[in-house]
This record gives C-alpha cells, sequence and structure tokens, in this order.
C-alpha cells in the first residue's frame, strides 16, 4: 500500500487593476489565525499561496474550505475563471 502525490500548479499574468481588486477584497477581510483542527486520511488538500513581491502568504486546507475563510474561496474562483479553467470539473 503507498500513498499518491500529485502537485499542480499554473502562473497567470493579470493586469495591475485586478491584482488590486484581488488584495483589496482580501485586506478587508479578518481571516482567522487559525482554523480548528482537522484530520482526515482522504480527499485532496487544496492550497492557495499569494505573492506580492518577495512577500507571500499560502492558505492550506483539507477538502472543504473553512469557516470564515470563505473570501479564499471566492478568490479561488475568480483565479480559476481569469485562468479560462472550470473549477467544477478540476475538482471532481
Amino acid at each position: 500500500m503507498g500513498f499518491g502525490y500529485t502537485e499542480e500548479s499554473m502562473s497567470i499574468e493579470l493586469e495591475a487593476r485586478e491584482v488590486e481588486g484581488l488584495f483589496e477584497r482580501l485586506s478587508q477581510k479578518q481571516l482567522p489565525f487559525l482554523p480548528p483542527m482537522l484530520a482526515g486520511l482522504d480527499g485532496t488538500t487544496q492550497t492557495l499561496k499569494i505573492s506580492n513581491g518577495l512577500m507571500s502568504i499560502a492558505y492550506e486546507w483539507w477538502e472543504d474550505i473553512p469557516n470564515g475563510f470563505e473570501v479564499l474561496e471566492q478568490i479561488r474562483k475568480e483565479l480559476f475563471g481569469l485562468a479560462g479553467l472550470n473549477i467544477k470539473e478540476i475538482l471532481q
């Protein structure tokens, strides 16, 4: 028995106004420091990394977005749309 791990990533270029809009939306929300502990054996880990020059932050969650972090799901859907990807097809 083994474990499988795949990592998929994509880089897309955005207009400055699009990036500013995403940052503005994030800065208006008060995200919890850390969600409550959650453990699981199967499923998918989701990661959203946001960089601004040499500064970055990464949010990672297992399966469904934790309560209080819904803005990350909205931003992720918008980024998938900007990249021309259908998030529903990818996450099936």
